[in-house]
């Protein structure tokens, strides 16, 4: 029996997160976290570089120093798409009991970053707090064994948009729920 539902929570910033959980039956369990000021953010972000563009633009027509103006425009453009290349639109875990777990996470750009973990390879899921940004957060970890453990032996899921304590609880009792 397939169960589905939506629930909204706060990240760890403050920002808004769709979550959404599908579970079939009981041994495969699907996590889809969206980043809910997605699209604003985006839209702000192309606000600023058209109105970089027009001011290096109009620099450019009243300036004699070119050289200045492409330094200046370059590094300015740089920044913007850069911030803009790392907007994350949402990430996903995957949970198959005696299969393993993925991760996917989905760019602004369209680039997508996957990692499969064998379930061989799965130790334990747990609660994490940590210090970032000068705050303490909580994060989901996957405390790895085996072959993938020399590369990482913790493996953080949701690590971009980092939901809120509530949310991870949730998602904690679901994984741990399709683990047993």
């Amino acid at each position: 029996m397939k169960q589905r539902y939506t629930k909204v929570f706060q990240s760890s910033s403050g920002t808004q997160l769709r979550v959404k959980f599908t579970q079939n039956l009981e041994n495969t369990l699907e996590i889809e976290i969206e980043n809910g000021e997605f699209i604003a953010v985006k839209r702000s972000r192309i606000k600023w570089i058209a109105v970089s563009s027009v001011l290096y633009l109009l620099y450019i027509m009243m300036a004699k120093h070119f050289f200045i103006a492409n330094i200046i425009f370059g590094s300015t453009m740089l920044i913007l798409v850069y911030t803009f290349a790392g907007l994350v639109k949402s990430e996903k875990v995957t949970l198959v009991r005696n299969f393993g777990l993925q991760t996917c996470t989905s760019f602004a750009f369209g680039k997508v970053s996957n990692l499969l973990i064998p379930e061989k390879c799965l130790q334990d899921v747990v609660i994490n707090e940590v210090i970032y940004n000068l705050k303490v957060i909580y994060v989901l970890d996957v405390l790895t064994k085996g072959s993938i453990c020399k590369e990482k032996p913790i493996i953080t899921l949701f690590s971009n948009l980092l939901p809120n304590l509530e949310c991870l609880e949730l998602c904690y009792k679901l994984m741990h729920g399709v683990l047993r």
